[in-house]
């Protein structure tokens, strides 16, 4: 046999043994989705239609492995990122707008005494407002063993002290640290959920070293959270839903019949009204809209004109 023929063999095989050894070692294959992560996590994110009343969007953005990784976390490099397989991800952020707060150009108009009113007024309104700023963030990964590593390192770059909550995914944990701004407290939940990560955040005017004087604003946090991950499990391919359980407390409940409009205010309406030990129905529009009637004489609830009656509840007090 000629040296060219041992040598041309030689090299086929090793090219065999080279290709076995990369399917053996290479990646899983990506989500089908990984090409418009960015897309689909900016459209997943909840948006002010979500929020209560006067909330504006103040950002809404779509952030690689470098902006990331300087998002509240500049300890993390994007090599980090990049090593978690981490698709991309975005950002969004919402502020409250007082409705007493005057315009930019409202000096042209009002008196310095009328402006230092309104201006006094719409601090009490931020003041009595359940949150002043919220903020969405979710990041895919190629796989679940990534997006648990991103995880596990950003709950630990997460400042503040850890609440007890209700579990969210298949891991979650909740903070409660002070605000940049004083008098105000920021809560952070974060998430995952499969090859899906997330942090929801609020800030509120409570103390952030008395965790029960934002108790308010944890509730509002916490509902938050579980309107992001209903919009993951049924918006992601490939998501597997998790099994409802049979038996639902009155938080359960309230979080999954409540639309996605508002969602917050409505969750905390049925608690508040459950909480009032008085029966009630919740009607839905076919728009989202929905509304709380109370029920009066055992009658039957009447809701307005082509809404549904999504759910009636009797005077039982919450927990029960």
């Amino acid at each position: 046999m000629r040296v060219a023929d041992v040598l041309r063999r030689l090299a086929a095989t090793l090219s065999l043994v080279l290709l076995a050894a990369a399917c053996a070692t290479s990646s899983p294959p990506l989500p089908p989705y990984a090409t418009q992560a960015g897309l689909l996590a900016r459209d997943i994110c909840f948006g002010v239609e979500h929020l209560p009343g006067d909330f504006e969007v103040m950002a809404r953005q779509i952030i690689d492995n470098a902006a990331a990784a300087q998002r509240d976390t500049p300890s993390l490099r994007p090599a980090e990122f990049e090593a978690w397989q981490r698709l991309s991800g975005a950002w969004l952020q919402y502020a409250y707008e007082p409705p007493s707060m005057p315009a930019e150009d409202a000096d042209g108009f009002l008196s310095q005494d009328e402006l230092e009113q309104a201006l006094a007024q719409a601090h009490a309104e931020r003041l009595d407002a359940p949150f002043t700023a919220a903020a969405c963030r979710l990041d895919f990964y190629a796989t679940a063993q990534g997006a648990e590593a991103a995880y596990q390192a950003l709950v630990q770059t997460t400042p503040g002290q850890l609440l007890p909550h209700r579990p969210r995914g298949d891991a979650s944990q909740l903070r409660l640290a002070p605000a940049a701004l004083p008098g105000f407290a920021r809560l952070t939940l974060w998430f995952r959920e499969e090859n899906v990560l997330a942090a929801v955040s609020v800030t509120a005017p409570c103390n952030p070293h008395e965790p029960e004087s934002c108790r308010q604003a944890r509730d509002r946090t916490e509902s938050l959270a579980a309107l992001l991950l209903r919009r993951i499990i049924t918006r992601v391919p490939g998501i597997h839903p998790p099994t409802t359980p049979s038996a639902l407390d009155s938080r359960g409940s309230a979080e999954l019949l409540c639309p996605e409009r508002d969602y917050t205010s409505c969750v905390a309406e049925i608690m508040a009204a459950r909480e009032a030990a008085q029966p009630f129905a919740l009607c839905i529009s076919p728009y989202g809209q929905w509304e709380l009637l109370l029920i009066l004489d055992s009658k039957p609830p009447r809701c307005p004109d082509d809404w549904t009656v999504a759910a009636e509840f009797v005077s039982s007090r919450a927990g029960s």
